[in-house]
Parts: structure tokens; C-alpha cells; sequence
């Protein structure tokens, strides 16, 4: 996927937290960061999603990057979008 990612991003460990956040093609869901990366650079990919102006979220062709955790969330929206791709 032609995208640069920022390991640690958010921080470490201790900077996990949960927010929420439009999602494109979702809507607002539920995102939970441990230890989480952003996306630096999307060079070819779609961003998807953004928390505090840093990318969380891109898509190229059958490919789906998050910087998030949405198995640790309620819903299955982000699978299921993952699914249809």
C-alpha cells in the first residue's frame, strides 16, 4: 500500500485512548489506539478516517490499513466495510 506510517505515533502504552470519529462510507464509530501508528504520507492510498488532523485509516484496491483496534469496539462496522471491499 503506498503509504508511510509513524510507529508509536500517539506514544506509547501509557498514550492509548479511545475516541470517536467519522469514518468514510461508515459514519461515526467507536476507535480504540494502543501503542497506535498515523499515517504520515498516503501517496496512492484513500484516507478513510482522521483523529486529531493525523490519518488512522486508508484503502487501496482490496487493501485496508487502520490505526486502530475495531475488534476492541462494539461494533462490527469496520469489518463488515472490510467485507464489502
Amino acid at each position: 500500500m503506498g503509504i508511510t506510517a509513524r510507529r508509536n505515533g500517539y506514544g506509547r502504552q501509557l498514550g492509548s485512548f479511545h475516541t470517536m470519529a467519522q469514518f468514510k462510507g461508515i459514519g461515526e464509530i467507536s476507535m480504540t489506539f494502543i501503542r497506535a501508528p498515523y499515517i504520515e504520507c498516503a501517496a496512492t492510498a484513500e484516507i478513510l478516517a482522521e483523529v486529531d488532523d493525523k490519518a488512522v485509516a486508508a484503502r487501496e484496491k482490496n487493501q485496508l490499513a487502520l490505526a486502530f483496534h475495531p475488534e476492541l469496539d462494539d461494533s462490527a462496522a469496520v469489518h463488515e466495510y472490510f467485507l464489502k471491499m
